[in-house]
């Protein structure tokens, strides 16, 4: 466990006196059900920025594809061509650095905080807890997506894809996404 949060962190594998550089651009995860309430599993829940849940396989006839399928899901079917060089994202990388974020955006962020503060204090023991490093990834992901859709700044319409960055039950969903329209509407 701690040397998957260093190589998330730090983009560091240490064995022993040895560190190995881990080039990852990305990391992503799935599992059949989220972690147990247990402390010890919390930091690396924390390092996931987007949290996504999908239910099972509805229809029948796409189950019966998916368990007989032989494709490998592993294997690499993406053409050279569609892929993002090192090149292409180191550039890409220094240019959503550029994004800005105007005012209107940091203030629904602050709203948001403060509503979720607010909500923390009214529930104890069902807190919506969001240590400051993960609110420097979602203004990261904010810039992202602005950059990825052509423009100069994030804007509101950026600030819907928190939803999927602050639960950490799925049961809390449905009052952030309430939150985030709300500091959206009011306070954007």
């Amino acid at each position: 466990q701690n040397a998957l949060l260093t190589i998330l962190n730090e983009k560091v594998y240490r064995n022993g006196d040895q560190e190995i550089p881990v080039d990852i651009r990305g990391i992503i995860t799935a599992s059949n059900e989220l972690p147990p309430k247990n402390h010890s599993l919390d930091p690396i829940w924390d390092r996931f920025l987007i949290r996504l849940e999908l239910a099972n396989i509805r229809q029948f006839k796409n189950f019966l594809n998916m368990i007989t399928d032989t494709e490998d899901v592993y294997e690499d079917s993406v053409e050279e061509r569609a892929k993002i060089t090192d090149a292409e994202l180191r550039e890409w990388t220094a240019r959503i650095d550029e994004i800005e974020v105007p005012a209107e955006v940091l203030n629904t962020i602050q709203v948001v905080k403060i509503k979720i503060d607010e909500y923390n204090g009214r529930n104890a023991g069902n807190e919506i807890r969001i240590y400051d490093r993960r609110w420097k990834k979602i203004v990261r992901l904010l810039r992202t997506a602005a950059f990825l859709n052509g423009r100069n700044q994030v804007d509101l319409m950026d600030c819907f894809l928190m939803v999927h960055c602050l639960w950490n039950k799925p049961e809390q969903k449905e009052t952030l996404q309430e939150i985030i329209n709300e500091a959206i509407r009011r306070h954007g």
